[in-house]
């Protein structure tokens, strides 16, 4: 008899560990979400210092976010980015945070560019492109990972005091949580 309770104990042990990596695998999927552009908040623009063409930028923008999938139907998402930008056209880097329905929370960086026109009313028009990386967050999304693909297209009010139709972007991407 006692020779068969620790080979018990250790067949428990292993029954546990077996059923426990199991349940804490991470969840793989899809994603899908489009926004459509919010008014910026510029909170830092250099002045023409290099040409009259070349201005420095940084910004905060909240954008209305959707998706196809009722968890990543996000209601907002905010960017924090910044851009050297010569006659409409930049490189820019930057960080969002999706903000879920729930509260739950999920960071990224985004590193892209656009190239695009500034219209009379000082609306830019234009393209961009870019790359989310997901760095972790908040509840459900503390540990994730992935990266999405950015499109965007349309009209940017940064400078201009009205627009007539925002634009907006298109992700796509795979994350792992």
């Amino acid at each position: 008899m006692k020779l068969f309770l620790p080979k018990a104990r250790l067949v428990v042990v292993a029954i546990m560990v077996t059923l426990f990596s199991f349940s804490v695998q991470a969840e793989k999927k899809k994603v899908t979400w489009s926004t459509k552009w919010g008014k910026a908040q510029v909170a830092m623009m250099s002045p023409n210092i290099f040409s009259k063409d070349h201005i420095l930028v940084q910004w905060e923008r909240r954008d209305k976010a959707s998706s196809p999938d009722p968890e990543w139907n996000v209601t907002e998402v905010v960017y924090y980015e910044q851009a050297g930008e010569v006659a409409g056209s930049a490189a820019v880097t930057g960080y969002a945070v999706l903000i879920f329905k729930n509260g739950d929370k999920a960071f990224h960086r985004l590193d892209g560019a656009y190239t695009g026109t500034y219209k009379d009313n000082g609306t830019w028009e234009g393209t961009a492109e870019g790359l989310y990386r997901f760095l972790g967050g908040t509840g459900k999304y503390k540990n994730i990972k992935g990266t999405a693909v950015v499109h965007c297209k349309g009209a940017d009010p940064m400078f201009a005091k009205e627009v007539e139709e925002l634009g907006g972007c298109t992700m796509e991407g795979g994350v792992e949580f």
